[in-house]
């Protein structure tokens, strides 16, 4: 399969215990968790034969990933992780009257959207991510 193709299964595979996991760890820890659940073998990515530091992608035969190829992935999976983070808002949202779980709603959404860190950052976490987890 190619990249391109498999980005589009990328949504699928991540599910409401890995928002979970990022409320509970953090943005980073939380998408580390996420790459080493979601990334199998035969997904056209792999680290032999890449610079230390950044993997290959097989589209039209194996190339380093581009910044637009990272974009996407990283895109794929915030976009996933902001779905699954309406669904439990809307699930939740009868709680806010309780003050401890507000504080808990407002940094949980922080948390899934990556609110402290630049989309650079989060690119650069999750490419140093899936080269720890590809090989």
């Amino acid at each position: 399969m190619r990249y391109s193709e498999w980005l589009d299964c990328i949504p699928d595979r991540v599910q409401e215990h890995h928002l979970l996991a990022v409320f509970e760890a953090g943005h980073l820890p939380g998408l580390d968790q996420i790459i080493a659940d979601i990334l199998e073998e035969g997904d056209p990515l792999t680290t032999t034969g890449a610079p230390r530091g950044w993997f290959l992608v097989c589209d039209n035969g194996w190339d380093i990933v581009t910044e637009r190829q990272l974009k996407q992935f990283t895109g794929m999976i915030s976009h996933r992780l902001v779905a699954l983070l309406v669904r439990w808002q809307r699930q939740n949202v009868h709680r806010l009257s309780n003050d401890s779980f507000a504080m808990t709603f407002s940094e949980n959404i922080n948390k899934a959207i990556g609110g402290h860190h630049s989309q650079r950052k989060i690119q650069e976490h999750i490419r140093r991510a899936i080269c720890r987890t590809v090989r």
